[in-house]
């Protein structure tokens, strides 16, 4: 049978009816394959279909025509919707939208206690999560009190007590300032490469969605991309047609081989670049 540790999109289309009663097709025979282990970012302009892809992930949306398989388990399925729920986590874009509780630790404890789980286990998945998102010290705060990036940690360890296989994070950085977005992508990096966490970002951001391995790019309903962030780099029609550009870094990069230096294409993120041009002075 193969490997079953994946997320498999086949052949999914979808539409929202508008206030009308009239369909709007948001997903047009979309098919992609999420394999374990891997940084996947989906992006696209407003109104791609991206978001509407994200639900479909784990069963908040069921296709209309197509099947979504998560781990093996049909998400049409309902019998088996509980199951896939807790193989693919989900952190959105607002995260006071997803904080329940009157502190850190308690909210950080809320699914665990709803899967009924001795209380042994769950201070130590509670420990665990707020380890890896760094906020131990805030343990006892109010949510409320925190900053956005935080606030987001806390729902990223929310989501992580439940120890899912698969964390998706729809548009979790585009409500942040820029340096709450630095710490979520701080803690996305830390999942994915010490944890060796499959992730999933749903971002319209460049210069997030260049910290991925791979990237699907969304256009008009339709997957128009698939494939490493230095080869979409190099699509200037394909970027233009879905509404995109590529990230400062990856330009610069292009400007500097076009003056003869020796960047490599893979120098698509800022750190990236910084590092080829380190090497390049140490070697001279």
């Amino acid at each position: 049978m193969g490997d079953k540790s994946l997320i498999s999109v086949e052949n999914v289309s979808f539409q929202y009816r508008n206030p009308d009663g009239d369909a709007i097709q948001a997903l047009s025979n979309v098919s992609i394959t999420i394999r374990s282990g891997e940084w996947v970012a989906v992006l696209g302009a407003n109104g791609s279909g991206k978001s509407t892809l994200a639900k479909h992930l784990n069963a908040l949306l069921t296709p209309a025509e197509g099947r979504v398989l998560v781990d093996g388990l049909d998400t049409k399925d309902a019998r088996q919707r509980y199951d896939i729920r807790r193989r693919v986590g989900m952190v959105f874009q607002n995260p006071d939208n997803q904080l329940v509780a009157t502190t850190v630790e308690e909210d950080v404890a809320f699914g665990p206690e709803n899967l009924g789980l001795p209380s042994e286990e769950i201070r130590r998945r509670v420990d665990a999560a707020l380890a890896v998102v760094g906020l131990q010290s805030l343990r006892e705060r109010p949510p409320h009190d925190l900053s956005g990036g935080q606030k987001q940690r806390v729902a990223i360890a929310g989501a992580l007590a439940l120890q899912p296989a698969y964390l998706v994070f729809d548009e979790a950085t585009s409500m942040l300032d820029p340096q709450s977005r630095r710490e979520v992508l701080q803690t996305v990096r830390r999942l994915h490469k010490e944890l060796a966490m499959t992730v999933i970002t749903i971002t319209h951001d460049m210069d997030e969605a260049a910290e991925a391995e791979r990237l699907v790019v969304m256009s008009q309903g339709r997957v128009v991309f698939d494939g490493l962030p230095e080869s979409l780099f190099r699509e200037e029609s394909l970027l233009e047609q879905a509404g995109l550009e590529p990230p400062p870094s990856a330009e610069i990069a292009r400007r500097l081989r076009e003056r003869g230096l020796t960047i490599p294409l893979e120098a698509v993120t800022m750190e990236k670049l910084v590092n080829a041009l380190c090497r390049l002075q140490s070697d001279n």
